[in-house]
């Protein structure tokens, strides 16, 4: 199993991305598909400054049962891909 899988409901699929924000930063995304079609609202969850995905793990899980979720990691991740030059201010 890999980290994304450990952190969603069973049955939950998911579809790992990145998406180009700029034109030196490109980030990482993952979109939750709920196992079972609900008519709650997509949550977008822009996780804490510094945490990985694992830490997210049991809120995730819960969350994933029922409501797609779109995961955004921000640019201070480290799966985030930055130029050399890119400011943070």
């Amino acid at each position: 199993m890999n980290e994304i899988t450990e952190c969603c409901a069973p049955g939950t699929t998911f579809l790992e991305k990145y998406i180009d924000v700029s034109e030196n930063v490109t980030l990482r995304t993952i979109t939750f598909t709920p196992a079972v079609k609900t008519d709650h609202p997509t949550v977008v969850f822009v996780p804490g400054w510094i945490t990985q995905i694992v830490a997210w793990q049991k809120v995730l899980g819960k969350m994933t049962e029922e409501f797609p979720v779109i995961y955004i990691e921000t640019r201070d991740k480290i799966s985030s891909r930055t130029g050399k030059n890119v400011r943070y201010s």
